[in-house]
């Protein structure tokens, strides 16, 4: 597993990072053109967490690698139990900032945390090949997600899920939506649980990503919520739509009310905060 080192420090009048969802190259091409900063690869018609085929993501590694070679890349590895009964785990490719594996299922599980652990490193040392003599990134590092609509996904809590990325000594915390129906991130979690959680957090150092069929009407109370990073898929396609392309117009709307949103809502009190009333 990864060192409990603590890599971030929350800034509150630092925006949040936009994440954008790709399955494929040209997708990963539209979502930088329309300012993404971190690219995370994931096949949306395999789940909300949907890991795409390995020759998927790395194309999208190449072609942002060639973009920029600092750029963060993430790829969803799907769900923990997907991969109990596989003897071979796929090999993924150099060169990913973060894997991120899902809870869904695990609450039937009393030793979850265990076999979480036990499945990523797994994957990493499927993985664990000489380095090309070019890669300049280390070994990706470990990512829980925790699920907004946990009853449904039979996952453990987001609370639960957010003291298994402390004690694992991950970077960070995702917390989604496991189905993908029409009801977002705020259907499920108002902004008091989101600040919470987002507060936990950030005193054991980690940063706090928030997804989940979010829309520009979201933003407003999400941002006041203080995540680090915002994650986007539907709201950066064609048509608004998941399974649509993603769009770097749609992407830059939405890069656009973010910051709008950052703003007004957030800036103004991260200032008071600090004594900067003038």
């Amino acid at each position: 597993m990864t060192s409990p080192e603590k890599i971030f420090h929350p800034q509150s009048s630092r925006m949040p990072q936009l994440l954008v969802s790709v399955r494929d190259a040209d997708e990963a091409v539209a979502a930088l053109t329309g300012g993404a900063d971190i690219i995370d690869v994931k096949e949306p018609r395999r789940g909300s967490l949907g890991m795409a085929d390995v020759s998927q993501i790395e194309a999208v590694l190449r072609v942002v690698r060639e973009s920029n070679p600092m750029a963060t890349v993430s790829t969803a590895l799907g769900e923990t139990i997907e991969w109990l009964s596989h003897d071979e785990l796929p090999r993924l490719p150099h060169g990913l900032s973060y894997i991120k594996l899902g809870t869904a299922g695990l609450a039937r599980d009393s030793d979850w945390p265990t076999t979480w652990r036990r499945v990523c490193d797994d994957f990493l040392k499927s993985s664990n090949q000489p380095r090309p003599p070019s890669t300049i990134h280390h070994p990706p590092r470990l990512l829980p997600v925790a699920y907004a609509d946990w009853h449904l996904a039979e996952s453990p809590s987001p609370n639960d899920v957010a003291q298994l990325a402390i004690t694992a000594g991950c970077p960070g915390l995702l917390i989604d939506t496991f189905v993908k129906h029409g009801q977002r991130l705020l259907d499920w979690l108002d902004v008091r649980e989101l600040s919470e959680l987002a507060g936990t957090c950030h005193h054991h150092g980690l940063w706090l990503a928030m997804a989940g069929s979010l829309d520009v009407a979201d933003l407003p109370k999400l941002v006041a919520a203080g995540p680090d990073i915002v994650g986007i898929r539907s709201a950066a396609c064609r048509g608004r739509q998941r399974l649509d392309d993603i769009d770097a117009g749609a992407t830059a709307d939405f890069k656009q009310s973010l910051r709008w949103s950052f703003d007004t809502t957030r800036r103004p009190a991260a200032l008071v905060l600090a004594g900067c009333t003038n």
